[in-house]
């Protein structure tokens, strides 16, 4: 609930608003506004905002002819009112670890392909930590912010250069890690037989495919014995302070999307993991107040199959497995995609379903009938 003095208010249409002095002219406050769909979202905007003093930001923005480092601040700053301050802290971190660094100083009307293709190719090649190079994906993501940034530019009259936008970075079409029904097999078993707090969670990814982030937000008020359902209705990640330093901070948010948002029925093999503890404010992964972060429950999924003797996997490969699952059985695609939390059925069928060989051995034998000699 919002305290005394913070100037954030629910509105008639649900909403919530924050207020924030943004500039002052004459000793007279210009307020700025930020708005969200809870109470936390919208504070965290507001302290956003409050960190990065826009009476600098409103004088630079009277001149087109900036350098892209102070067009960056400019296009964070609108940002900062319409997504969420997670995204905001990602944007802050490739803009001030990956791109200013090569970028920031010229101006950004001198911008062009040949400026914007070297980014992508030093970044791939000589960026990240010792110089190692980072990957086609986070090159690919400093490419789209430094686009976004240039089209920002774009809307403020100053004249840039077109042909940045045709720079591309292409991406790698890794398989996707998902265990096999023997490795499956074997991992239940563990499950089964060691039931702490935070294998029932690692149990409840693999028959449920919620996201790791989803899990170390669960609580038992979410989950229902009664009515057999999951409620996800928040996410847990640590993300960097916006001020460019190397601090982390763990924030509890609404989920990635509004499709994200969602009540997912529990599937009969999992019941028997579920013992609801009797507070129901207690975290699923501990049982307790306590939670536990993402990096924490990722190695103790490592260790788990390792002990388990199976070949080496991310958390995230239970959702492949999950979502690998259910085609083999015959899910529709529709209830799948909805049970995942994407916002369409693309998204399930390029992204996270990967029929195994044996389906396709299936699926092939079925022709035997049409092609067979009589």
């Amino acid at each position: 609930m919002p305290r005394k003095g913070e100037n954030i208010y629910k509105r008639k249409d649900g909403r919530w608003e924050g207020r924030y002095i943004r500039n002052r002219v004459n000793s007279k406050a210009i307020y700025g506004y930020v708005y969200g769909k809870t109470y936390r979202e919208v504070k965290e905007k507001l302290f956003y905002a409050k960190s990065h003093p826009q009476q600098e930001l409103d004088a630079k923005s009277k001149n087109t002819n900036l350098l892209f480092s102070e067009y960056a601040k400019l296009w964070l700053l609108e940002k900062s009112t319409t997504v969420k301050y997670s995204t905001i802290a990602k944007y802050s971190n490739l803009i001030n670890g990956y791109i200013n660094p090569s970028i920031g100083d010229l101006y950004i009307n001198d911008i062009g392909y040949d400026t914007v293709s070297e980014l992508c190719t030093s970044m791939i090649q000589r960026g990240g930590k010792n110089g190692a190079g980072l990957s086609p994906k986070m090159a690919s993501d400093c490419l789209t912010v430094v686009k976004s940034i240039i089209r920002y530019a774009a809307r403020k009259k100053c004249n840039i250069d077109t042909s940045a936008f045709e720079v591309s970075v292409k991406l790698k079409n890794n398989p996707l890690r998902v265990l096999s029904m023997q490795e499956q097999a074997v991992l239940i078993s563990y499950l089964s037989d060691n039931p702490t707090p935070i294998n029932i969670g690692i149990a409840i990814s693999l028959f449920t495919g919620i996201r790791i982030g989803e899990l170390c937000a669960l609580q038992w008020k979410d989950v229902s014995i009664e009515s057999r359902t999951i409620s996800i209705n928040k996410t847990l990640q640590r993300v960097q302070t916006p001020n460019g330093q190397q601090k982390t901070t763990i924030i509890i948010t609404e989920p990635k999307s509004d499709c994200s948002i969602r009540q997912i029925p529990i599937p009969d093999v999992l019941i028997g993991f579920l013992t609801p503890s009797s507070n129901t404010s207690f975290y699923v992964c501990t049982n307790s107040f306590k939670y536990v972060e993402p990096r924490t429950v990722q190695n103790h999924f490592k260790s788990a199959i390792s002990k388990c003797n199976i070949t080496d996997a991310n958390f995230h490969a239970l959702r492949h497995t999950f979502a690998t699952r259910c085609i083999e059985v015959g899910f529709d695609i529709k209830s799948l995609s909805e049970i995942l939390g994407h916002a369409n059925v693309n998204i399930t069928l390029n992204r996270y379903v990967h029929p195994s060989m044996d389906l396709k051995k299936t699926n092939m034998d079925k022709l035997s009938s049409l092609f067979a000699v009589k």
